[in-house]
């Protein structure tokens, strides 16, 4: 890391022959070099006379040289420190700053996700990848060009425009593969993840999606969401209403 004497701030040189502060955009070490420049000329003008005839006059600038230019760079370094002190504080603040308004965004849309219903109207679909059972894989078929915004396993929400190709069950759950035109590659999105979904530059619940390009119609669809649905009604069931059950289904 770098520090700038004019401003005190920490930065990294990308280039090594760049010295350009981005934050004040002045050449980060010019006053300490000039100031440099001046000790180690004056120490040349001391330690470079000859021995019999020695100039006095140079000598004596040379010390003098020696004695401003040291004093100069203890108090610039001084001054840089205090900068450098003030500037991490700051610094330190706007990141406190940065990563609170990043939690509110990250808070705010949980609250909007759950406030349209997508989580509850979603868990048939979501709980399809949680449990045993024959697999689901349906092909989006023409590919549907959508954004979406996402929440990655660190937390961080990002909107991405993807190509939607495949829906299947994968990870623990339901995921769309498709290209992902942010990251110039294929990737799989779990569906509980996507907070929300826009095509054609509208906002679509996920739901409603899923129905319009035909997956919820989809008989094996159909059939594992039956399953899941008669599997925790059963669960629920008290002993009596389990015989009933079993009785009335031969």
């Amino acid at each position: 890391m770098w520090l700038c004497w004019h401003c005190g701030c920490n930065f990294e040189k990308n280039d090594p022959g760049d010295t350009k502060c981005p934050e004040c955009g002045k050449n980060a070490i010019s006053v300490p070099s000039f100031f440099g420049t001046g000790l180690i000329i004056s120490v040349l003008l001391v330690g470079c006379q000859p021995e019999e005839n020695p100039n006095v006059g140079a000598i004596t600038f040379g010390v003098i040289g020696m004695l401003i230019t040291s004093i100069f760079l203890i108090i610039l370094s001084i001054k840089a420190k205090e900068l450098n002190k003030k500037w991490l504080k700051a610094h330190k603040k706007k990141n406190k700053a940065a990563n609170s308004q990043k939690s509110q965004i990250i808070k705010e849309n949980k609250s909007v996700f759950t406030k349209y219903g997508k989580v509850s109207e979603l868990s048939p679909f979501i709980s399809m990848g949680k449990s045993n059972g024959e697999n689901v894989r349906f092909d989006i078929k023409p590919d549907r060009e959508i954004e979406i915004e996402y929440q990655d396993a660190s937390g961080e929400i990002t909107r991405r425009c993807i190509t939607a190709q495949i829906i299947e069950t994968a990870w623990g759950g339901l995921v769309i593969k498709a290209f992902c035109h942010l990251r110039g590659g294929q990737r799989s999105f779990k569906l509980e993840n996507i907070h929300r979904l826009y095509e054609n530059g509208h906002e679509i619940n996920i739901v409603d999606w899923l129905e319009q390009i035909g997956f919820s119609q989809n008989r094996r669809v159909k059939k594992r969401i039956a399953k899941e649905k008669l599997s925790a009604m059963v669960d629920k069931m008290s002993n009596t209403a389990l015989d009933e059950f079993i009785k009335n289904s031969n």
